[in-house]
């Protein structure tokens, strides 16, 4: 029986490879290739690049950590469980800070999946503006915590919790 490729297969495989080597350093096109039973050409056909591999990639674990957030009351609640998956997320996947990094470097605005975290913000009361910075200023701690503190979740939760609970105070 023939290896069914599509971009949901290769992206899914190529954050699987990314999360048992040294994060992204760790993936190449030819080891993923080779992970799928295809050639690296092959790839192309439904990835066109390796940056646009890295967005995809980017994306899908930006949408599991939506995924792991629980039905909310309110918006403040959102965003806490908002930042908290980013953070463990950025913590349990080796990769995912270099994956942040490189796309921010390559693509300008917002990504896609923002319009996403806005929309689900606007429908707990929180108007349209406001909710596109509060959802950024949460990325933006989350990922900084993560830079400047590696430690494990267990060693450092409850300062990035307490700190994640002032800013969104804030934003009350």
């Amino acid at each position: 029986m023939a290896n069914k490729l599509d971009p949901q297969k290769i992206v899914s495989e190529a954050i699987a490879l990314m999360g048992e080597g040294e994060g992204l350093e760790s993936l190449s096109l030819r080891k993923l290739a080779a992970r799928l039973g295809v050639k690296a050409p092959s790839l192309y056909r439904h990835v066109s690049s390796k940056s646009d591999l890295f967005a995809l990639m980017s994306a899908s674990i930006f949408r599991q950590c939506l995924a792991r957030i629980p039905p909310c009351d309110s918006w403040e609640n959102w965003l806490l469980e908002f930042g908290m998956s980013l953070w463990m997320e950025q913590h349990r996947m080796p990769g995912t800070l270099q994956l942040i990094a490189f796309n921010r470097s390559r693509h300008s605005g917002k990504p896609p999946v923002a319009e996403d975290v806005v929309r689900m913000l606007e429908a707990l009361g929180l108007p349209t503006a406001r909710a596109m910075v509060a959802q950024s200023s949460v990325q933006a701690l989350a990922t900084g915590w993560t830079m400047m503190f590696p430690l494990s979740i267990e060693e450092d939760g409850a300062a990035f919790r307490a700190s994640l609970e002032a800013l969104i105070r804030g934003w009350r």
